[in-house]
């Protein structure tokens, strides 16, 4: 028997099996810190999990006075009918809505043009895959943000949503709300807001979002396309 050749052969296993277990080691570190988004198109690696979901962060899509009483986090989906609904778009959804309440009205425009001038609701929108194909108009809604365009060209996408996977529509329809659709191809290409969808996922897993529209009124949750009206009540009852 050849002891120096077994003994060789031992010793590279154990080298082998030592390196694999550093890589699985260092591959579960990372895997747990996940990503947060601190910056316009910048990621940092810091802790997800141990994250708070009604945390603002400085990317996230908002409206309204940072100093506002009522938070209201809304976890959507552009291809979601019930969050286009919800926003005033599919008309097919709204009407069928108001077959079981005559009196329903899409909440997020009420929200947005009876509290925010007033300084008491600041809107929080994050991204949540109730549907599941409305990634892709996400991140040009994401570009189009840094356009200050975000809540014109979500209208316009809630209102035209049959062609939300129709990404020769999507651009027609980002160059009719007057936006630079150049800036707008040149943000998708690199990527930028890629951890920015992860980190909403994340975030709306932990607090607790099974399907959208999801809403959060100061951490509230309300599951669905509700009436305005009852935001209006649970909203008024907290100011």
């Amino acid at each position: 028997m050849d002891t120096n050749n077994n003994n060789s052969k031992s010793n590279y296993v154990l080298s082998v099996a030592i390196l694999i277990a550093a890589l699985l080691i260092g591959g579960s570190v990372i895997y747990s810190k996940g990503v947060n988004v601190s910056k316009q198109g910048e990621t940092n690696v810091v802790s997800v999990v141990s994250g708070d979901p009604f945390e603002i962060q400085k990317n996230d899509i908002i409206l309204g006075d940072s100093n506002a009483p009522v938070k209201v986090f809304i976890y959507a989906d552009p291809s979601c009918p019930f969050c286009a609904a919800a926003n005033g778009g599919n008309e097919e959804v709204m009407n069928y809505l108001k077959q079981g309440m005559p009196d329903w009205t899409p909440p997020i425009p009420g929200i947005i043009n009876n509290y925010i001038d007033s300084g008491d609701v600041q809107l929080v929108y994050r991204y949540f895959p109730g549907h599941g194909s409305g990634e892709y108009a996400m991140k040009v809604l994401y570009c189009a943000n840094e356009q200050d365009k975000f809540w014109e060209l979500d209208e316009v996408l809630a209102n035209n949503q049959k062609f939300i996977e129709d990404v020769d529509k999507i651009k027609e329809l980002v160059i009719r709300t007057g936006i630079d659709i150049d800036k707008v191809d040149s943000c998708l290409e690199s990527g930028k807001y890629d951890d920015k969808i992860t980190y909403d996922i994340e975030m709306g897993k932990k607090a607790g979002v099974s399907g959208t529209p999801a809403f959060f009124v100061n951490k509230i949750l309300k599951s669905g396309a509700y009436s305005f009206s009852e935001f209006k009540a649970l909203i008024d009852s907290m100011l």
